[in-house]
């Protein structure tokens, strides 16, 4: 359909042409694509589709919300449902080492590194002390004064 146009083709009124089955088209065609420079295969998960398909709803929310245009297609397209990632735990060995590395990283510096150090040490440290590991027995910690 605008295969022979260049960009200063386009005005406002072409979004009108655009239908729901084409935008449902680009949306599969976002999933696997090649790009424009090379042959290289691009694909995008569902993260990265539901990103270019909130980009096009907001593009056409716009021109729509401020009567340049008299349909909304994105609104008749559904959005990639994103799953939730399975959450990665550190055991109880990995939380140790970590606690360790935090309260001796300082050790090795000199100068005015180590004023600095000394200063905010007790900031940076009461980040990686949750309320919550006190509470939790999986991890089974709890530093004293902290």
């Amino acid at each position: 359909m605008f295969k022979d146009k260049t960009m200063s083709d386009f005005t406002v009124d072409v979004l009108d042409q655009v239908k729901a089955v084409d935008l449902e088209e680009y949306e599969e065609f976002l999933k696997v694509y090649k790009s424009a420079d090379s042959s290289k295969t691009e694909t995008n998960g569902e993260r990265g589709v539901k990103r270019k398909i909130s980009a096009l709803r907001s593009f056409y929310a716009y021109y729509y919300k401020h009567e340049m245009i008299t349909t909304n297609p994105s609104v008749l397209i559904d959005v990639p449902k994103i799953h939730d990632k399975n959450i990665i735990r550190l055991d109880t060995d990995e939380v140790a080492m970590l606690l360790d590395y935090i309260e001796h990283c300082g050790d090795t510096l000199t100068g005015q590194k180590r004023m600095y150090h000394e200063k905010n040490e007790g900031q940076r440290s009461c980040y990686c002390y949750s309320p919550s590991w006190y509470r939790d027995p999986s991890i089974g910690m709890c530093r004293a004064g902290y």
